[in-house]
């Protein structure tokens, strides 16, 4: 199989065999394993285990990320990562968005 990249920029694709068809997931495969030496924070202020569980996040929600790469302590430095919520109500005839994460 061959694995390029498409769509997003961040999705991985495996190519069929026979090169007429292509599925593309947010699925990088990403190994858990909490090693401290792995550990990063996003230029998002974001906590992740690994690089490799940054990007498949990228992929999923399609918010540019890099990793912060003048964090000394991710864990103490880093807020755990949470997914944003946003909603809009309407007030008065406006409409206010409301987010956290």
């Amino acid at each position: 199989a061959v694995v390029s990249t498409q769509s997003t920029g961040w999705e991985r694709c495996e190519v069929s065999e026979d090169g007429m068809s292509d599925m593309c997931t947010c699925d990088w495969k990403c190994v858990y394993r909490p090693d401290p030496d792995e550990y990063v924070c996003s230029d998002t202020c974001e906590f992740f285990f690994n690089e490799c569980l940054m990007k498949e996040q990228i992929c999923q929600d399609g918010v540019e990320r890099e990793v912060d790469r003048e964090v000394v302590d991710p864990i103490r430095s880093c807020s755990p990562s949470t997914p944003a919520v946003v909603r809009e109500v309407q007030v008065s005839g406006c409409y206010l968005q409301l987010s956290s994460g």
